[in-house]
């Protein structure tokens, strides 16, 4: 079955008041499922969990101000379950478009559930889901570069920017020798384990990491191993490794040195 998502437009009462507008793009990978996409509101962190995404879809912020004309597509993490929609989406989408940089949501699917059943243990269809969103994101990329006039954005400075799950999605499109349309630039915030294991990053792809070295889910050291691919083959990285901060801190402040990583994620943007 094919999903076919239309334009729309919805202003939110944020920080920011940036418009978000719902991408018009054909995904060829989805299905509808029996089970009933749901918000999840009463969280430990306050962050909203969407959970049983089916269908694929992207929302646009567009630059505000002085449209620097650069762009970045979010992948927020949840573990393939929910998508911590929030820390790792919208707040960091409001936030580039404010500096200029237009923001791309990427709503991925995510393993069905039922609402009941929400707090048992379950099994995640990993690696068939992080496969089928990479294709879904190369589609994304190419229409984006597709409708770069009509969106004012340029063709050539288009990245990705993934969280945990979210992260693994954005280095394995990067990666993956079957994914034809690259970005130009990665970004990788306490990022999960990717399938391709490659001895080589694509040439001329700057990368950007942070990850916290007390990260309970053990993700610092992907997080290095990353970082040295890059390095092996004298490809830019920007490395920010924290002492504290735990895992899915995105955009949320704690009052420690890494609430700043956003600030330093825009400016490595602005500078490449």
């Amino acid at each position: 079955m094919r999903c076919v998502i239309i334009y729309f437009m919805l202003f939110l009462s944020c920080g920011f008041s940036i418009a978000q507008i719902k991408m018009n793009i054909d995904f060829k990978h989805c299905n509808q499922s029996h089970f009933q996409e749901f918000l999840d509101t009463n969280t430990w962190d306050n962050n909203d969990r969407l959970y049983n995404v089916s269908c694929p879809r992207v929302y646009f912020y567009k630059a505000k101000n002085s449209n620097t004309k650069k762009s970045v597509i979010i992948c927020p993490g949840g573990g393939f379950k929910f998508l911590a929609m929030n820390q790792e989406g919208r707040e960091l989408a409001e936030k580039l478009a404010h500096h200029g940089i237009n923001s791309f949501v990427f709503y991925y699917k995510t393993h069905p559930i039922a609402q009941k059943h929400l707090n048992k243990e379950y099994t995640v269809s990993r690696e068939k889901l992080l496969s089928t969103a990479s294709l879904d994101l190369q589609r994304i990329i190419y229409h984006l570069r597709k409708k770069s006039e009509d969106l004012q954005i340029n063709p050539n400075d288009i990245g990705l920017i993934g969280f945990s799950a979210g992260g693994s999605l954005a280095v394995e499109t990067v990666l993956s020798s079957s994914i034809t349309h690259k970005p130009n630039f990665l970004a990788a915030v306490y990022t999960g384990n990717w399938i391709t294991k490659s001895t080589s990053p694509p040439k001329n792809t700057p990368l950007f990491l942070s990850c916290s070295k007390d990260d309970p889910l053990g993700l610092y050291p992907v997080t290095m191993e990353l970082s040295e691919l890059w390095a092996r083959s004298n490809e830019e990285v920007k490395l920010l490794i924290y002492e504290k901060g735990g895992h899915g801190y995105g955009m949320n402040k704690k009052g420690l040195p890494l609430d700043r990583w956003s600030d330093e994620f825009i400016n490595w943007i602005l500078k490449l």
